[in-house]
């Protein structure tokens, strides 16, 4: 897609009837489609990416052409003022500079200097009204039967007049809407404390944890947002319970603080006392509930087969590479919780959210639904390796089976190893559509798992649930990501059905760009959700 020659030959066939396949293209692929009919003037081709939520700001560069957004190349090639329009009506921020190294220009100045006085007069901030763009907010599609309508999410004030809108019915329309933008919506819905939104967006799938940008309104996600703007403990209590990660920092005032660090830097003790009363509520005794709240995220007809979402991703995180070999100290709660759950709504479904590297504990509430979306890390640390398991009733080293006939594999103590990764196994993928009931030894998967689940063996002390896995970063809608891929799909298949939410990875990291397609490809093809079917006896 980054070639002229193949971008107009692929534009020529462009229209508006074609708005679902461009959808499925990510925003960098959009944006260069739109950058080259600024660039041609083809105005056809134009309606239909934008349609399609084409950026009309999104710089994407050329390995000889620079690096411009639409509105910069339709300057830079004296654009039909129709053209210029369009891109402006369309949101196109007129003040972006180019990313040259030399000599970086807004569109006015490229407009200037290149004597092009039809646009010039279009770009001033003294134009004629027709470039503005209408005050009032476009409403929700579901009032409105638009095609091609675009809610305007990344302003405070479009956001807020959006989101008084919107219902729970609205969800449905919700989930369409990229990541960022349900993102930027919960972080508004969580500032002016609007909880019919919040509970519409959550139940769309939008992110608590994902950091949306704003020139003015800093970088901060829904629960950061909730704290700087002193939301209510209702809205609070919502977020949390929605599976906001605590540990997540941004830079507020001079410093990175967490959300709770915002609460107190601003004396919201209100706020600050809701964390810790939720903090000590899900650090209660195993078998308590943690979940009384009458709303959930989770819709009762949803669906685990979705495709990995991106947003801002992290790249590798750093391995655990020292771990406490004393098994002994008490657990807490909180660290129980988040690394086995036997429910049956957690056995292939768990929530993976961006991880703070302090090794301070956890405090947001372990997630035992399938709706979730990609975060900047999942590694997370722990104080030590039998931190991230705990079984249904206490017992100690010395009281495990140390052999296949005691009823258990051989377990021995696991030391830290520098290619090994934590990560939640619900980001872990597998292209194995099938598998056999056995493991090669005879061990039964059933047996197998009744083991996990009764305590009899520690995914995280025994050797053989260190999974091998492939690890490649891909760009898949416009972001980085990290996608692990298993081979040991059988044991994966155990830990799973057993509840486990976390799993050991010996990491094979995969440099060749050739392979990055292949995983790309995995991440809309395969997901975090897809399910091996196990062949009984008979049909292996």
């Amino acid at each position: 897609m980054f070639s002229y020659s193949k971008a107009c030959a692929t534009i020529e066939h462009i229209t508006e009837a074609d708005v679902p396949v461009l959808e499925a293209l990510d925003q960098e692929e959009l944006a260069w489609l739109l950058r080259v009919s600024a660039r041609f003037d083809h105005m056809t081709a134009a309606k239909g990416l934008l349609a399609a939520r084409a950026s009309v700001n999104h710089i994407t560069p050329h390995h000889s052409a620079g690096a411009y957004n639409a509105l910069h190349e339709a300057c830079r090639y004296n654009a039909n003022v129709d053209m210029l329009l369009l891109m402006l009506q369309a949101r196109g921020d007129p003040d972006i500079k180019t990313r040259c190294k030399n000599n970086p220009r807004t569109a006015l100045q490229i407009a200037e200097g290149e004597g092009h006085a039809s646009l010039v007069q279009w770009l001033r901030p003294q134009a004629p009204a027709e470039a503005a763009v209408h005050p009032t907010p476009k409403p929700m599609p579901s009032q409105v039967q638009e095609t091609g309508s675009r809610p305007l999410t990344f302003s405070f004030t479009q956001a807020h007049f959006l989101l008084e809108h919107v219902a729970e019915e609205d969800s449905s329309v919700l989930t369409a809407l990229g990541s960022e933008e349900t993102a930027w919506l919960l972080r508004v819905a969580a500032g002016f404390n609007q909880l019919t939104a919040a509970k519409a967006l959550l139940s769309g799938r939008a992110s608590v944890d994902v950091i949306t940008h704003h020139r003015t309104g800093g970088a901060l996600n829904a629960l950061q947002a909730a704290c700087v703007w002193k939301s209510s403990a209702d809205m609070l209590q919502l977020l949390l319970e929605a599976d906001a990660d605590t540990n997540i920092k941004t830079f507020y005032k001079g410093h990175q603080r967490t959300a709770l660090q915002i609460a107190e830097a601003e004396n919201h003790d209100d706020l600050a006392r809701c964390f810790h009363d939720f903090s000590a509520k899900v650090a209660a005794p195993h078998g308590s509930s943690t979940r009384s709240h009458s709303w959930s995220s989770r819709r009762a007809d949803s669906s685990n087969d979705y495709s990995w979402a991106g947003r801002d991703e992290g790249k590798a995180q750093g391995t655990h590479d020292e771990r406490s070999q004393h098994r002994s100290t008490s657990r807490s709660g909180v660290d129980a919780r988040i690394c086995l759950s036997v429910s049956s709504d957690s056995v292939c479904a768990s929530r993976p959210t961006q991880r703070s590297r302090s090794p301070a504990p956890q405090t947001a509430q372990a997630s035992s639904s399938s709706d979730w979306d990609w975060r900047s890390s999942d590694a997370m640390q722990a104080s030590s390796a039998g931190d991230w398991w705990s079984s249904q009733s206490p017992r100690t080293q010395d009281n495990w089976p140390t052999s296949p006939n005691s009823g258990g594999w051989q377990s021995r103590d696991w030391s830290g190893d520098g290619n090994i990764e934590v990560v939640a196994i619900s980001r872990v993928a597998y292209l194995q559509k099938t598998c056999t009931s056995t493991f090669k030894d005879g061990r039964t998967l059933q047996q197998t798992t009744e083991e996990l689940k009764t305590g009899q063996l520690d995914p995280f002390s025994h050797e053989n649930f260190i999974l091998s896995a492939l690890k490649c970063n891909v760009r898949h809608e416009g972001r980085w990501q990290d996608l692990y891929w298993s081979k040991d799909h059988r044991r994966l298949v155990c830990m799973r059905r057993a509840g486990c939410t976390h799993v050991r990875l010996r990491i094979d990291r995969i440099e060749s760009r050739k392979f990055q397609p292949i995983m790309r490809k995995l991440i809309a093809s395969v997901g975090h959700s897809t399910d091996i079917e196990v062949l009984d006896t008979a049909r292996r």
